[in-house]
């Protein structure tokens, strides 16, 4: 009956326009439950927990097919109450929005947050002190890291609200990838989520894989036998992916696997398509970030969905101007929960496209394109820009030969290329130099090298390595 009753879910996900896990985070802030281990590990603590994430991801499934009219009302209450909280808790963001001259008390249009200025992750380095709640207990939170795989590594702040609504998109992630109840869900060579690692909610069985190659032909070889009696959903890196495939194809290693979900670096559909027919399953997208958090994920129709009641994704130019849908540009995102250190109009350092047309899948959430990071474009001498999406395509047409492949800009006319060849038999380097050179254009000098495999850097499979994202050390 309850589950009918979408005004009820609606009430209870997000009454006074917060999640119901906001006022759970209230009852620890105010009995200081969190950092009391004896009683944190009480059968009812968690029970309490486990019910308020149950009714959350409950009103997911329901949310993610209301209206576009419906959702856009939510986030406007949600932005309306992030950004009162901001103002009076941040010193940082008291001064920036009395700036934006925006009046708080009657914000009723999304496309205000434009007067906002972009933050940038260099401003969260210098600033962390002012941008952090002045009135939250930093002791009751958690402190955390970014990769820097976006260029620029930071340190921040999530409280408790943040935690515990990660949950519900968690679980919307993996329903999406077809999870079934007494699948085990499998971490393989990626750092843990917010919202993920908590087994007896998630999921009832974790493997964590060492990403070193050393260990893959073992660590296959066990969860072959997990995987023996019940269906595994792996989340992984697409690079761990790639190197996982080539390794059950060696061994001839079978897993009994439900789907893939991947995230932290880009595949091509080459590549996409190695994987699961490797596999023997559906590969899912993911596009999260450590900071923010589950921002989109790939529907059964192959479209990464935005997580609207999570966050608001705007697509804006250099200048933080929005964009028309259908046109590329950096990323920027506003998280509706974490009072304690807000990211309002937060960039990235990802560059997409946010698309008009509805999804064949149904559902209301925005459809967002992910073309890469800010360091996976070429800027040629002459001002050309090319993407990994752009690569991608001239290297699938070379697929029969090319097993994998590397571009590394070493000047603005002047690229490095290792590939990997499946077979010498009909590989012309000479026509790859002709045909590639057409495709960049007049003036691009190229180096051939054939390594025994595509180098990683920190953990993770760059195929594209900018000129920008080496002076920048984002690499």
């Amino acid at each position: 009956m309850i589950m009918k009753n979408l005004n009820f879910f609606q009430f209870i996900s997000f009454k006074k326009n917060r999640p119901l896990s906001f006022f759970w985070d209230q009852i620890i802030k105010r009995q200081r439950f969190w950092s009391n281990n004896f009683l944190k590990d009480l059968a009812g603590f968690r029970l309490t927990q486990d019910l308020i994430i149950d009714i959350d991801a409950l009103a997911l499934r329901k949310s993610q097919w209301l209206s576009g009219d419906e959702l856009k009302k939510i986030q406007v209450a949600r932005v309306g109450a992030l950004l009162s909280g901001a103002s009076r808790l941040s010193l940082f963001w008291r001064e920036r929005l009395k700036n934006s001259r925006i009046n708080l008390k009657i914000f009723d249009d999304l496309s205000l947050l434009e007067k906002i200025e972009v933050l940038e992750k260099e401003v969260i380095q210098n600033d962390l002190k002012k941008i952090v709640s002045q009135y939250k207990n930093i002791s009751d939170c958690l402190q955390d890291h970014t990769s820097g795989s976006s260029g620029t590594p930071f340190n921040f702040y999530i409280d408790q609200s943040y935690i515990l609504r990660s949950f519900g998109f968690c679980r919307r992630i993996f329903d999406w990838a077809g999870f079934q109840s007494g699948d085990k869900i499998v971490r393989f060579g990626i750092r843990d989520r917010h919202g993920f690692a908590r087994d007896y909610i998630c999921y009832p069985c974790q493997v964590a894989i060492n990403d070193v190659a050393a260990e893959y032909e073992r660590r296959l070889k066990d969860l072959a036998i997990l995987g023996s009696g019940q269906k595994l959903v792996v989340f992984s890196y697409g690079s761990s992916l790639l190197k996982a495939a080539a390794l059950a194809t060696k061994n001839k290693i079978k897993l009994n696997l439900r789907s893939i979900i991947y995230s932290g670096d880009s595949l091509t559909q080459d590549e996409r398509k190695t994987i699961e027919n490797t596999f023997g399953c559906r590969l899912f997208n993911c596009y999260a970030c450590r900071d923010v958090g589950w921002i989109a994920q790939e529907c059964e129709k192959g479209k990464l969905h935005v997580n609207s009641e999570w966050c608001y994704v705007e697509v804006v130019d250099q200048n933080g101007r929005n964009l028309p849908n259908g046109e590329k540009g950096r990323i920027i995102v506003t998280i509706f929960d974490n009072e304690i250190m807000p990211f309002i109009r937060y960039n990235t350092g990802d560059i997409g496209t946010l698309l008009n047309k509805p999804c064949a899948c149904g559902r209301t959430l925005p459809v967002l394109e992910f073309q890469g990071r800010t360091g996976e474009f070429l800027r040629l001498s002459d001002g050309r820009n090319f993407s990994l999406t752009d690569l991608s395509y001239f290297f699938e047409k070379w697929s029969g030969f090319v097993g994998g492949f590397q571009v590394i800009q070493k000047a603005p006319d002047f690229l490095k290329i290792n590939l990997i060849i499946k077979t010498e038999s009909g590989f012309d380097e000479s026509i790859f130099n002709q045909t590639f050179s057409k495709f960049l254009g007049e003036g691009i000098r190229l180096e051939i090298c054939y390594p025994p495999e595509i180098p990683d850097v920190g953990g993770k499979r760059k195929v594209l390595i900018s000129l920008s994202a080496i002076e920048n050390d984002c690499v």
